[in-house]
């Protein structure tokens, strides 16, 4: 996107210029909902279609939290296409995003979904193994073994 500048105006870019500042174009984030890389409906992880809009906070945090757990999900932009809106307050009866569906589950909003992670449940609705440790005890020490003699 490039800013004109008309005949007798003067030039909104010209005191950062004389500065040495160096400005570069402006180019806005893709504007289709699209689908991660690498989605190819496989088998072993589950469908999430995750409901967003362009400028939330929290579908960012929810788009980090999967994808550092490694999984793929569909994006459906609801500021993009009014039919798409509808069909997410149709699924979860709510109006705020996101809206996260792991498979046919409704898992509600990022917040609902932090809380499934804290309480460990959310790994087992993304198929996900859980640690091999009994209780998620893996970080516990035991003093016997780690106490100074």
């Amino acid at each position: 996107m490039s800013i004109a500048v008309g005949q007798g105006q003067a030039n909104p870019a010209q005191p950062y210029l004389s500065r040495g500042i160096k400005l570069v174009e402006f180019r806005p984030w893709p504007t289709v909902a699209r689908m991660p890389t690498g989605f190819d409906g496989d088998d072993d992880m589950p469908e999430i279609v995750m409901y967003t809009t362009g400028v939330c906070p929290y579908c960012v945090h929810a788009k980090t939290l999967l994808r550092r757990k490694g999984m793929r999900w569909q994006e459906k932009r609801i500021d993009l296409d009014h039919s798409v809106a509808s069909e997410m307050q149709q699924r979860s009866r709510r109006r705020s995003v996101p809206q996260i569906f792991i498979d046919e589950h409704h898992v509600g909003g990022y917040e609902d979904m932090a809380e499934l992670e804290a309480a460990g449940e959310l790994d087992p609705l993304l198929g996900l193994d859980a640690m091999a440790m009994p209780d998620n005890r893996a970080h516990d020490i035991d003093a016997s073994e780690d106490a100074p003699t």
